[in-house]
């Protein structure tokens, strides 16, 4: 999904905060959307459209068309995009969502990824001692 089609379909901030708590409430001063997804709210850059992280969506059936997390609400950074439904990802502590999701899921491409650095909507990080994270090209 690119920036324009993950716009269109975004919530409006004011929900977002009202949906995942005060911790979202900063995310469209960031460029960071949340999309309604099959079965979670995606979470991506508004500029690339990047998925960025996923909150599991709650209720089944009827209640369905209106979105609404899964309790604990429970933010998983995406290691990387890989066509399905269900990309690798790490989960984070129930209850505990980022207010930066591009730094957060920079710092878990890093720690994962295998190259000690990570990349996310632009943002870099690095587990690599004595490296700046904005020198962090992969």
């Amino acid at each position: 999904m690119n920036g324009p089609a993950a716009a269109g379909a975004a919530l409006p901030a004011a929900r977002v905060a009202a949906l995942f708590g005060p911790g979202a409430a900063g995310w469209a001063d960031l460029g960071i959307l949340t999309v309604p997804g099959v079965h979670d709210f995606e979470i991506r850059a508004a500029a690339s459209g990047e998925l960025l992280g996923l909150i599991e969506r709650g209720g089944r059936g009827a209640v369905y068309a209106d979105p609404y997390p899964a309790e604990p609400v429970t933010y998983r950074a995406v290691i990387r995009e890989d066509g399905s439904d269900h990309p690798p990802a790490v989960k984070f502590p129930a209850g505990f969502i980022p207010p930066d999701p591009a730094r957060a899921t920079a710092a878990e491409r890093a720690r994962w990824g295998g190259t000690g650095t990570g990349i996310a909507a632009d943002v870099h990080a690095t587990t690599l001692r004595g490296q700046p994270a904005g020198d962090a090209e992969a």
